[in-house]
């Protein structure tokens, strides 16, 4: 039976076990232990039990926690198949419950008719690519569903269980831990290298190679990549802004992390992480600033300080002579690279290169190569791919950019990808607007924050093939779920 109530004994004694082990789970990376391993093992079936006994909205942070560390778990247990898909499988058996639960898997009130058709043309024409000619093999069409397919049936759960504010509070708290966590992990490691995560896991052997190594090492922290941190900090960093307490101890905090989180960034040596992080802190903030009527004067005040805070910081502080013992000559000098708009201008394809590389991709190949022809889902089907006489790996190169890879994988049918993923943050944007514009106040955070970061994850896919995969899939669809839940509320209220 599904427990509700947050006072409940049980629920209460599950929280104190998961959080020990969260506590363990920490030590062990800083002592560089290998048992880490069993550790992770252990939170996974620990989040299993907890979706299984209680309800979404008692669960949600110890799925958050446990979407920072499943990538280290990727690792620590050798990148084997089974541990690629272990946060899926939880995801499930999430789904699965809240089906059981809510006797529904769509909530058709809460997202405009054209989406759910775009979703379901989309739907439709991915299963005709089962029967492509072209494809790498039905097996690779069918895995890549996990791309392609399974994010909208987690969408669907998120819009079925909303967050409260309350929930949205709690989460704001989990992100600013999580923070601090993983930018000192990420420091420490960065002191240590490679030798010290080697010792920890030898397959962190494999994912550095010789090119995150020595001079360019970049730290993991609990993810799967080097400088893996940033793309979580960036795209939560919304979270930041979601509480309204007026307290200064609060105020204080959240510049902290705020400060903290951009050291972070600046040692993990992901430029975009650092670009979108700002962005969001920057554009969300004033966002706030806009429709928080009734606290202006406090919202201007906490802006100026924090501001100001990070502007005489900025000036004053050496991180060099701060931090002696972190080589951070690589860090600066990646960050050059914004002084030099046409250099960071030619690290990306342009638009007019683009169209014409997805209209000349669109003739080739009308219906698509097949999923799984680009990105990381090229693993399932690699070696056919290497070995096609016709479409080998040189017709699959995207060129890091969304678009060009679902023309190569899905044809004129991307069309329909293509559409939801735009037209769902333009929707959040003028309902935020609509709702502003009619005097709505605080009531409209959760929308106005969704949407910043909807459109900073979406033009970030530019240069890089992210959406369809964790961890940006995660965190675009719950924002999106998050905006249409509020959307939702907020016209279902009778005043």
């Amino acid at each position: 039976m599904e427990t509700t109530e947050n006072n409940d004994p049980i629920y209460k004694q599950y929280q104190l076990i998961y959080i020990v082990f969260v506590a363990f789970y920490v030590i062990l990376n800083f002592i560089g232990s290998p048992t880490l391993k069993w550790n992770y093992m252990a939170i996974v079936a620990i989040t299993i039990i907890g979706v299984v006994k209680f309800s979404w909205q008692q669960i949600i942070l110890n799925l958050f926690f446990l979407f920072f560390i499943e990538g280290q778990g990727r690792i620590l247990l050798g990148y084997n198949q089974i541990s690629k898909v272990i946060f899926d499988f939880v995801i499930i058996i999430a789904i699965i419950k809240s089906y059981i639960v809510n006797k529904q898997i769509i909530n058709l009130k809460k997202v405009p008719n054209f989406i759910y058709i775009l979703i379901t043309l989309h739907i439709a024409w991915y299963i005709f690519q089962i029967f492509n000619p072209d494809a790498a093999s039905v097996f690779s069409v069918l895995g890549a569903s996990k791309i392609y397919v399974f994010p909208f049936l987690m969408f669907f759960m998120f819009l079925i269980n909303p967050l409260s504010p309350k929930d949205l509070e709690r989460v704001h708290w989990v992100i600013i831990i999580a923070t601090f966590v993983q930018v000192a992990l990420s420091t420490f490691q960065m002191n240590l290298k490679e030798n010290f995560l080697i010792n920890l896991a030898p397959y962190y052997a494999n994912i550095m190679s010789d090119r995150f190594t020595g001079y360019n090492f970049r730290p993991f922290g609990t993810t799967y990549a080097p400088g893996g941190p940033g793309v979580y900090l960036s795209y939560f960093s919304a979270f930041l802004l979601f509480s309204h307490s007026k307290k200064v101890l609060h105020k204080i905090i959240l510049t902290v992390t705020i400060l903290f989180s951009c050291f972070g960034l600046y040692i993990m040596q992901v430029r975009a992480s650092l670009l979108k992080f700002v962005l969001i802190i920057a554009v969300a903030g004033l966002v706030k600033l806009l429709i928080n009527k009734k606290n202006l004067k406090n919202t201007i005040i906490s802006g100026i300080f924090i501001i100001g805070t990070l502007t005489a910081t900025l000036m004053t502080v050496d991180l060099n002579k701060m931090f002696p013992d972190l080589d951070l000559t690589q860090a600066s000098q990646r960050l050059l690279v914004f002084k030099d708009i046409d250099s960071l201008k030619g690290r990306r394809i342009s638009f007019d290169k683009a169209l014409n590389t997805i209209f000349r991709k669109l003739d080739h190949n009308p219906i698509g190569l097949g999923p799984g022809r680009t990105g990381g889902a090229v693993s399932l089907a690699k070696a056919k791919i290497m070995a096609d006489p016709v479409y080998g790996i040189k017709s699959t190169w995207t060129f890091d950019n969304l678009f060009i890879s679902l023309a190569i994988d899905l044809g004129w049918g991307m069309l329909f990808y293509t559409s939801i993923i735009i037209i769902l943050p333009l929707y959040l944007f003028f309902k935020t607007i609509k709702f502003y514009i009619k005097g709505k106040g605080t009531e409209i955070t959760a929308m106005a924050l969704a949407s910043v970061s909807l459109f900073v994850i979406l033009v970030g896919n530019w240069g890089v093939i992210g959406i369809p995969y964790n961890p940006e899939s995660f965190c675009f669809w719950l924002w999106c779920s998050i905006g249409l839940n509020n959307i939702y509320e907020i016209e279902n209220t009778r005043i």
